[in-house]
C-alpha cells in the first residue's frame, strides 16, 4: 500500500491557486472543450478540486481525490491506496496539470498580441496563402507600433516581423531591391545589444555585492562600438550602456547624469518591473558613491527614491520591495527627513509583502526613533524583531545595535555594563563581516568596525589619557577620508563632539 500523504504542496495545487476566480471559470470552460480535453475524468478531479478554492483544506490526501474522482458508486472507504491505484490517480493529476500550464501559455500569449501574429504570418507563408500577407503584416506592424515600451523585447518582436517580411520577399521577389534584409540585421542587433548590456549589468552588480565572478565576452568591443555609434535614439541601448559605465567606475559623474537623464525623459518607454531593475542599478551607484564620502549622492539617491514612487516603481509586481522600504527610510533619515520617514512608513507599510508587514515598519520605526535619539525605544524595537534572515539587514541590524550602545553609555546609565555590551557587539560584527562576505562588503563594514574601536578607545579612555586635538583630528580626517565606510555621517558627528 502507498503512505497517504496530504497534497497541498502539489505542483498541481500550486498551479490552481496561482489561478483567480475569472481564470478558473475560463479553465473550466477550457476542460469542457473537445477540441482541448475529451477526458471526462480529468474534468472531474478539477471540478472536486475546485470545491476548495480559493482557500483549500490543510490536508488533501491522493485516497480522498481517488475515493472522489475514480471510485464508482458507494465503495467502501479507503485508508490506502495501492500501487496500481496511486498510478492510476497520478496520472490523472499529471494529465490536469498539463492542462493547467498549457491553459496559462495560452492565457499569456493573449497578452502578447505581436507574438501570436507573428506565428499568424508565419503560418500564412507556410501554407502559401501569399496574397494574404502584405495586409496581414501591415495590420501586425501597426499593433507592433502601437506598443508602448521600446525596451529589448520590443526589437526582438520587430525583428521578427521583419525576418517574416524577407522570407516574403526571398519567396515571392528574391531578386527585387528590398530594405528587409538591413531591417532584421538592424533590429536583431539591437535587441543583442539591449538584452546583453542588460545582463551584464546584473552579473557587476552581483560582483559587487557577492562573492561571484563571470565572465564578458566582447565587452569592451561593445562598449567602444556604443561610444563611434552614438545609439542616443535607442534608450534601451543608452540606458544599460550608462550603468555598465556607472558600475565599471568611469567617469561617473557624467554618466550618472546622463542615465538620470534617460531615465528622466524615457521612462514611459520601458516595462515598471524592467524600470525598478534600471533604478535599482543607479541607486546601488549611488550608495557606494555615499561610501566613498560622496555626501552629494544622499540627495541624489532620495530624488530617484521619490521618482520611483511617483511612478509606481516600488511597489511594481505584488509588493513593495522590502529592501527598498528599509533603504528609503534610511537615506529620508541621512538627510534629515524624519517626519518625512514617519509620513512614508504609514503610507506605504500596506503593500509590503504579508510575511513583511510587522517585520520591515517595525525595523523601520527603530531607524526613526534612534535619529529622534530614542534609544531605549531603538533597542526595545530591535529586540522584539529578533535575528534578520537577510544578511544585508543583518548588518543594518549590527550596526544599529552598535551605535544604539554607543549613545547610551551617554545616557546616565551603568556604563561599565554598556561598554561591554558595545564591545561584544563591535566583535560580534567583525566576526560575522569575516564570513561568507565579498571583498567590497568586507572592507566596507571592517573600515566601520576599526573606527568604532578607536571611538571607543578616544570614549572611555578619555578621563585616564584624554586625547589631543591633534589625535582626534587625525581621527576625523581619517573617517573623512576612508575610501570605503557606512554610517559616516555618524561616525564624524561623534568625533565632532569630542573636537568640540
Amino acid at each position: 500500500m502507498i503512505p497517504q500523504k496530504p497534497l497541498n504542496d502539489s505542483k498541481l495545487i500550486q498551479l490552481l491557486r496561482a489561478l483567480s476566480a475569472k481564470e478558473m471559470k475560463r479553465f473550466e470552460d477550457y476542460l469542457r472543450s473537445p477540441f482541448f480535453n475529451k477526458n471526462e475524468k480529468v474534468l472531474n478531479l478539477f471540478l472536486t478540486l475546485k470545491k476548495g478554492f480559493p482557500r483549500y483544506p490543510k490536508i488533501i490526501t491522493k485516497t480522498q481525490l481517488y475515493q472522489a474522482v475514480l471510485t464508482v458508486g458507494k465503495s467502501k472507504k479507503k485508508e490506502r491506496l495501492s500501487s496500481k491505484e496511486d498510478q492510476k490517480l497520478r496520472q490523472l493529476m499529471n494529465s490536469l496539470t498539463n492542462y493547467i500550464q498549457d491553459f496559462l501559455i495560452q492565457i499569456r500569449g493573449e497578452e502578447k498580441a505581436t507574438y501570436r501574429n507573428s506565428l499568424l504570418l508565419e503560418s500564412i507563408l507556410y501554407r502559401k496563402l501569399y496574397r494574404l500577407f502584405p495586409s496581414t503584416y501591415k495590420n501586425v506592424q501597426k499593433i507592433q507600433e502601437e506598443q508602448p515600451f521600446r525596451d529589448n523585447r520590443y526589437f526582438r518582436r520587430k525583428y521578427l516581423l521583419e525576418e517574416s517580411e524577407l522570407h516574403y520577399d526571398m519567396i515571392t521577389n528574391n531578386r527585387a531591391k528590398n530594405t528587409s534584409l538591413q531591417n532584421v540585421i538592424d533590429n536583431l542587433h539591437y535587441h543583442f545589444l539591449a538584452d546583453q548590456l542588460r545582463y551584464f549589468c546584473a552579473a557587476i552588480n552581483r560582483e559587487n555585492i557577492l562573492d561571484v565572478s563571470y565572465k564578458y565576452p566582447f565587452l569592451e568591443e561593445m562598449i567602444a562600438h556604443i561610444e563611434q555609434e552614438g545609439y542616443e535614439d535607442v534608450p534601451a541601448i543608452g540606458i544599460y550602456y550608462q550603468i555598465i559605465m556607472l558600475l565599471k567606475g568611469k567617469e561617473v559623474d557624467k554618466h550618472y547624469q546622463k542615465a538620470k537623464e534617460i531615465l528622466k525623459n524615457s521612462s514611459e518607454r520601458f516595462p515598471v518591473m524592467e524600470l525598478r531593475q534600471m533604478y535599482s542599478f543607479v541607486l546601488n551607484f549611488c550608495s557606494n558613491q555615499i561610501k566613498k564620502g560622496r555626501s552629494q549622492y544622499l540627495q541624489e539617491k532620495f530624488e530617484i527614491y521619490n521618482n520611483g514612487l511617483s511612478k509606481g516603481v516600488w511597489n511594481a509586481g505584488r509588493y513593495f520591495s522590502h529592501n527598498h522600504f528599509i533603504l528609503l527610510v534610511r537615506n529620508a533619515l541621512d538627510l534629515g527627513k524624519i517626519e518625512w520617514a514617519k509620513e512614508f512608513v504609514e503610507n506605504y507599510q500596506e503593500f509590503l509583502a504579508p510575511k513583511d508587514s510587522e517585520k520591515i515598519p517595525s525595523f523601520s520605526r527603530a531607524f526613526i526613533a534612534f535619529s529622534e535619539e530614542n534609544f531605549d525605544d531603538a533597542h526595545n524595537l530591535l529586540l522584539q524583531l529578533g535575528k534578520p534572515e537577510d544578511f544585508y539587514f543583518e548588518l543594518y541590524h549590527r550596526t544599529l545595535i552598535i551605535q544604539i550602545y554607543f549613545e547610551r553609555c551617554d545616557k546616565g546609565r551603568d556604563n561599565e555594563r554598556q561598554e561591554s555590551a558595545l564591545m561584544n557587539a563591535v566583535e560580534a560584527l567583525r566576526f560575522y563581516i569575516n564570513r561568507n562576505m565579498n571583498e567590497y562588503v568586507k572592507n566596507t563594514y571592517s573600515n566601520y568596525v576599526n573606527v568604532v574601536k578607536r571611538l571607543c578607545r578616544v570614549k572611555f579612555e578619555t578621563s585616564i589619557n584624554p586625547p589631543s586635538r591633534k589625535h582626534l583630528q587625525k581621527l576625523y580626517n581619517d573617517i573623512a577620508e576612508m575610501e570605503f565606510l557606512v554610517e559616516r555621517k555618524w561616525l564624524l558627528a561623534k568625533v565632532k563632539n569630542f573636537l568640540d
